[in-house]
């Protein structure tokens, strides 16, 4: 213990016992962030990330936790990319947790998707050709010349 302190690398294990809301009260303002961008950030937190994890412990969250997290997000109906901003944030969060040296890990750190590739078939995107780019312009300027005078 005496060498990890010297080296700066020992983490005060009561440091961890820290809720996660409590943390988020001292890193939120903290943050030198766009006005819309905290909205959006107090919202995940307020509706997501705290509801799930607000009064867990840093120590207490694991990867498993928020793994878990995830699937039932999706599972409830919630878009993959929503649901990965919510995961950004709480990796944002759980990262600087770990520079503070209130953790060791972080838990919900970014990392390599495992499992589905891919839960919603997305239909191939329809190109128009060169040929039906010049008739959309002809029409488009048929109607410009009609309507001119209506904006």
């Amino acid at each position: 213990m005496e060498s990890d302190q010297r080296r700066q690398v020992w983490i005060d294990p009561a440091a961890g016992r820290l809720s996660l809301r409590s943390w988020v009260e001292r890193w939120l303002p903290a943050q030198d962030l766009d006005p819309r961008t905290v909205d959006n950030y107090e919202s995940y937190l307020r509706c997501h990330v705290l509801a799930r994890f607000g009064e867990t412990p840093l120590e207490e969250i694991t990867a498993l936790d928020v793994d878990a997290w995830v699937k039932e997000s999706r599972e409830v109906g919630y878009a993959t990319a929503t649901v990965a901003s919510w995961v950004k944030l709480l990796s944002m969060i759980l990262g600087d947790a770990v520079r503070q040296r209130l953790i060791a890990v972080n838990p919900a750190r970014l990392r390599r998707r495992r499992g589905r590739r891919s839960r919603v078939l997305v239909a191939e995107r329809v190109w128009a050709s060169p040929e039906q780019v010049l008739r959309i312009a002809d029409q488009a300027g048929v109607l410009g010349e009609r309507w001119r005078g209506c904006w």
